[in-house]
């Protein structure tokens, strides 16, 4: 029964039981049924033309033709045909579809497919069952449920398996013919779609994650994976298990190539790695079954296993010839064997498991990486491990070669993938037991090994050896090779106890050395290409001639030397036990031999072309340094020679010769034709032996010095002895001789050196007792000594005459000094008294007493200025003033900076203000010595000045005078340039606008009056003013105006308008002064109170604040950081107030 309700009721006709409720969007005005009361028709007020599945009571088919309500419909006996009519005025007819409904999920229907011969239907859905249907739609045995609704179903080909997958990201596959669940493959997303291969041998699931996974159906094994772009709706092989085609969300579809080829079965368990033969036409795999197998490429069938591993395989190669087969294993060995017969090829053994593994290009090297962390690089020929790099903080996970074996890449735990540098290319068995050490030839082509066999060895780089070397009784633990390559040595033994040096021809292998050396040898070098370096057990560095071991050099280090080498053939570079590097300059370049005993001395010319010896055989020598041959001799001594010398103009040869003569040369001279030997041109007769000579420039004069004590001038032409020099109180070992002539020098073993002039001796007993101090007058006329004597004397330079006497001091004295303009002398010692003379009368000018006794001294260009140092490690600078019409002593400044005493000072000629002290805590310091006399002096009236302030380009300074004026001076000039009369009172302060176009006074009229540069008044404030005005500052903007006085306040003043712009309370008395700092950030106010601020210039707010510890509050200023102020007050401190971090 239709009912104006919208609904249609269906009863049971026996019992009146209501069978069920068709709802309907609108009045159904007429119903039609078939003949088998399945289906049922209705039509109403919406215009549709429903048919029922009265078994399901679901719409089967809906018609939508109808304009107008239906009121009228009739179903033919058929079943099939129905007509209906309505409002709209005519009739039609209509076919009804033969579709049948069966209700087949609890939820959604996810999906749904048939068997081959269409009598098998399989649905999924939401209520997470897959469903089989026979022909007539009846349900057959259920298939076992799965965790979550399924949304896609596919049957197999042979119709013996179903797979679905659905929200769990499960794939599932049953047995079709026994319902049983095979296999639950979990997947990382959601499944969307499934589909098998029309060959049954692939599976496709598409996921919510736009990947296409492809299976094995037999196994569940994952084969391959493709990408989609943007989401999946539905997946298809495309006629041949070699093609698939997604469609998306995109309203894409695509046809993608699938690239697997052939799944090869065999192993047990996991496959772990592959290898293809160069040639491609075999696989190598190793797994988890401990197995490695050898598989026909072509169809996949197995040919042959190799065999001996015990744990799970890691890595497998091929050689690039195709010859051997290669396997890591967690058992920590590398197995090799015939790729032909499965032959096993000696192992390699390693520390730990091993994770993975590769094969260089070339087949020269393998790479591991095992447990114990590091890669290493091993030599395959030989087995052996050439190199160790870092680890990845755990085995390696993939390793792989270059193309060109020169670096090697590594993955590993670390999320990290290096590219490291291979430096070692291959392994040489240079020795059965052990290589003690090796070099490489200079060209970069050859290695030359010292192993336990006690031989060198000469190999090419690819290991073959070219030469070997004996004649060493132990194995040597040093080898050198010459720059040129020609030549090797070899020293020293594991035991330290070889003592001999051995050197070798490459060409032949002749030994050319076999030297002691006299201790074990730790290190050698070459030099250079003659001279070989080598460092002993005793800590002596010997350098050796390279052709014959002949020894040129001794010297002693510090510690035992490990290490030798020389860069620029002239130094060398060892390192030592001490783990200290000392560079080493061996002097000795060359070995000159032909002296018959001591050699005595060496002159060079001044060109440094040739070189002269003489020695203890009554020889001298010329030597032509280019072969080490003798080019003259210079005959005549009668015994030793002493001594050698040049003269300037390198025309005269003098020796001073054992057999009571000197000797001179022409050094130009020829020798006669036949012979090398030159004659002597003079000989100076003495009656002892002669120690040392010299001549002037031109030869003109000759001084000796004589085992008799004496000096002696001669004439250079005549011979004829010219005066004696008496004073050395013993021998005189060295005397030199003035380009001009007539200074000399001399040093004896008296342990003195004396100059003197010719003719004339300057020497003087100057004090009784040791000179502690000498000081030269500025024009180096005078000279001032002071000593233990407590006395002061005034020298003539010029012969060392005394000119006057100072004394005074009642102890030792240790220091003087002179001024600058010679006017004053300054001495000081152990009686802790600073005393000052007139050098033109000698009369004391003033004395004052020190903490502590004088060390040194040092006045500045005049007596204003007078630094003392003193053993409590104070510099002290005083200034000589006058006080009541007197001289006086006035204490300008003392630091301290020596934890001893300062024992001497120095300061610069140019400047007397930089002053150096050194003391005996071993330091040198620097320090301003400042002076404090005026540089100059300006007149600014006859009242007190009450402030100052300079223009910011530091050349105009404005004064605040108390006659009311203000005065403006030119700083450079000392000129005064502007009066700027105005106030009626006292001008308290004055400030420069940052510009330089304004200048601000303002004083105890309470006017603030604002100047131009040409000093007319421009403008004048006066408004909010209650009193006098002591503070002025201007702002960054040039335009704002601080001020502070009698009122209190911190003021602000707009320049433009002449109106208050702040007014800030804090302060309980008159302000004094108002400063900002070096950035303009901040402003500081003192009060006569001595109460400070802190302020913020821009938003006006108190920082900070302190009450120091002063009556009265004069003066402050910023340190160049912000971080104090230094604050004058009532007392005679300076006050230094440290600025909180937050207020700076």
């Amino acid at each position: 029964a239709a009912s104006t309700d919208k609904t249609v009721r269906v009863w049971n006709y026996s019992d009146a039981g209501l069978l069920a409720t068709l709802l309907h969007p609108a009045v159904v005005r007429t119903l039609g049924s078939s003949p088998d009361g399945i289906k049922l028709a209705s039509g109403g007020d919406d215009h549709l033309l429903r048919i029922w599945d009265l078994t399901t009571q679901r719409v089967a088919e809906r018609f939508v033709d109808f304009a107008k309500p239906i009121a009228a419909l009739a179903m033919l006996p058929d079943g099939k045909t129905l007509v209906a009519g309505g409002a709209e005025g005519f009739t039609r007819k209509l076919s009804v579809a033969n579709l049948a409904i069966i209700v087949a999920h609890n939820g959604a229907a996810g999906g749904v497919t048939y068997n081959s011969d269409g009598q098998k239907l399989i649905t999924s859905g939401a209520d997470k069952l897959a469903k089989q249907w026979d022909a007539a739609l009846k349900p057959l045995p259920p298939l076992p449920p799965s965790d979550a609704a399924l949304a896609c179903v596919a049957l197999r080909a042979d119709n013996l398996q179903i797979a679905s997958g659905g929200e769990d990201k499960n794939l599932y596959l049953w047995r079709a013919d026994t319902n049983l669940l095979e296999k639950k493959i979990p997947t990382p997303a959601t499944i969307v779609a499934v589909a098998y291969s029309a060959d049954n041998t692939r599976l496709a699931v598409a996921g919510a994650d736009n990947q296409v996974r492809i299976f094995n159906p037999a196994d569940g094994m994952l084969l391959e994976t493709l990408s989609q772009k943007g989401p999946l709706t539905s997946v298809t092989f495309a006629g041949t298990s070699a093609a698939l085609l997604t469609g998306g969300t995109d309203n894409m579809a695509r046809l993608h190539s699938l690239a697997l080829l052939k799944v090869v079965l065999g192993h047990v368990g996991p496959v772990t790695s592959l290898a293809y033969t160069p040639n491609g036409a075999a696989l190598i795999s190793g797994g988890a079954d401990k197995t490695v197998r050898h598989w026909n490429s072509v169809d996949g069938a197995a040919v042959k296993a190799y065999a001996g591993v015990t744990d799970v395989v890691t890595g497998v190669a091929v050689s690039p010839d195709g010859t051997r087969v290669i396997a890591a294993s967690a058992d920590k060995v590398i197995r090799l064997w015939s790729f032909a017969d499965a032959a096993a090829l000696p192992p390699i053994t390693l520390a730990a498991p091993l994770r993975s593994l590769t094969l260089s290009p070339d087949g020269t090297r393998l790479a591991a990486s095992g447990d114990d962390g590091p890669v290493h690089v091993l030599d395959l020929p030989s087995g052996k491990e050439l190199e160790t790099l870092p680890t990845h903080g755990g085995a390696a996970t993939s390793l792989s070669f270059a193309a060109d074996n020169r670096s090697l890449a590594s993955t590993g735990p670390d999320k990290i993938v290096r590219i490291d540098l291979l430096a070692a290319e291959r392994v040489i068995v240079a020795d059965p037991l052990k290589v003690h050490t090796l070099a490489a030839t200079p060209d970069g082509k050859q290695v030359v090994t010292s192993g336990e066999d006690k031989l060198l060895k000469l190999w090419d780089l690819k290991g073959v050896m070219v030469r070997q070397f004996a004649g060493s009784p132990l194995p040597l633990r040093n080898i050198a090779i010459r720059g040129d390559g020609q030549q090797i040595a070899g020293a020293g033994d594991p035991t330290l106890a070889q003592p001999n040096l051995f050197a070798w021809n490459v060409a032949d292998a002749a030994l050319t050395v076999n030297v002691p050396t006299g201790a074990g040898v730790t290190a050698m070098s070459y030099l250079d290409d003659g001279r070989i370096a080598v460092a002993g057990a005793d800590k002596h560095l010997r350098i050796f001639a390279a052709k014959d071991g002949k020894p040129l050099e001794d010297s002693l280090l510090a510690a035992v030397v490990n290490r030798l080498g020389s860069a620029d053939g002239k130094s060398l570079l060892a390192a030592g036990a001490d783990n200290q590097v000392y560079r080493d300059m061996p002097a000795l370049e060359q070995l000159l031999t032909g002296q018959e005993g001591a050699v005595s001395a060496v002159v060079w010319t001044s060109d440094g072309t040739c070189l002269i010896t003489s020695g203890a055989d009554k020889t001298v020598r010329q030597w032509n340094l280019k072969d080490a041959k003798v080019e003259r001799t210079f005959s005549g001594s009668a015994a030793a020679v002493l001594g050698l010398a040049l003269s300037p103009d390198g025309k005269r040869l003098m020796a001073a010769c054992a057999d009571n003569a000197a000797r001179v040369w022409d050094f130009t001279a020829k020798p006669a034709a036949g012979t090398i030997d030159v004659p002597p041109l003079l000989t100076l007769v003495h009656p002892a032996a002669v120690r040392s000579i010299a001549a002037s420039q031109d030869g003109s004069r000759i001084v000796t010095a004589a085992d008799d004590g004496l000096i002696r001038l001669w004439d250079g032409v005549s011979g004829k002895e010219l005066e004696r020099l008496p004073g050395h109180a013993g021998l005189v070992h060295s005397v030199r001789l003035s380009s001009d002539g007539k200074t000399v020098l001399s040093g004896g073993a008296d342990k003195t050196v004396r100059r003197w002039t010719a003719s004339v001796t300057a020497a003087v007993q100057a004090h009784e007792g040791p000179i502690a101090d000498v000081a030269n007058s500025a024009d180096g006329q005078q000279l001032f000594t002071a000593g233990a004597d407590k006395l002061v004397y005034q020298w003539s330079v010029t012969d060392l005459q005394q000119i006057r006497k100072f004394d005074g001091a009642t102890a030792p004295l240790k220091a003087i000094a002179a001024s600058g303009d010679g006017k004053t002398v300054a001495a000081g010692g152990d009686d802790l008294q600073l005393r000052l003379w007139s050098t033109a009368d000698g009369k004391p000018l003033a004395a004052l007493a020190l903490p502590a006794a004088i060390t040194s001294l040092k006045l500045g260009k005049d007596s204003s200025k007078i630094l003392v140092g003193t053993v409590d490690g104070f510099l002290r600078n005083y200034a000589l003033s006058t006080v009541d019409g007197k001289p006086q002593l006035v204490l300008n400044h003392e630091a301290r900076g020596h934890a001893a005493g300062a024992l001497r000072l120095a300061i610069t000629a140019s400047d007397d203000r930089a002053v150096f002290t050194a003391g005996a805590d071993q330091k040198v310091m620097r320090w301003l010595g400042a002076d404090y006399a005026a540089r100059r002096t300006l007149a600014s009236g006859k009242r007190p000045l009450y402030d100052l302030a300079v223009s910011t380009d530091g050349k105009r300074l404005a004064t605040a005078s108390g006659d009311g004026i203000a005065r403006v001076f030119d700083l450079e000039k000392g000129e005064r340039l502007l009066e700027l009369k105005g106030h009626a009172r006292a001008v308290q302060a004055v400030a420069f606008r940052l510009d330089g176009k304004e200048l601000a006074t303002a004083g105890a009229d309470g006017v603030i009056r604002l100047w131009d540069p040409e000093g007319k008044e421009v403008t004048a404030i006066t408004g909010n003013l209650s009193g006098p005005v002591s503070a002025l500052a201007w702002a960054a903007d040039n335009r704002t105006l601080q001020v502070g006085g009698m009122k209190k306040l911190w003021q602000t003043f707009d320049r433009m308008t002449q109106q208050q712009t702040r007014a800030v309370e804090g302060h309980n008395y008159p302000l004094r002064v108002l400063r900002y700092n070096a950035m303009l950030t901040r402003v500081a106010t003192l009060d006569d109170s001595g109460k400070l601020f802190v302020w913020d210039a821009a938003a006006g707010g108190a920082l900070f604040h302190q009450q120091l510890p002063v009556a009265a509050g004069y003066r402050l200023a910023w340190s160049a950081d912000g971080s104090e102020i230094a604050v004058a007050g009532s007392d005679p401190r300076v006050l230094r107030v440290t600025v909180p971090a937050g207020a700076r």
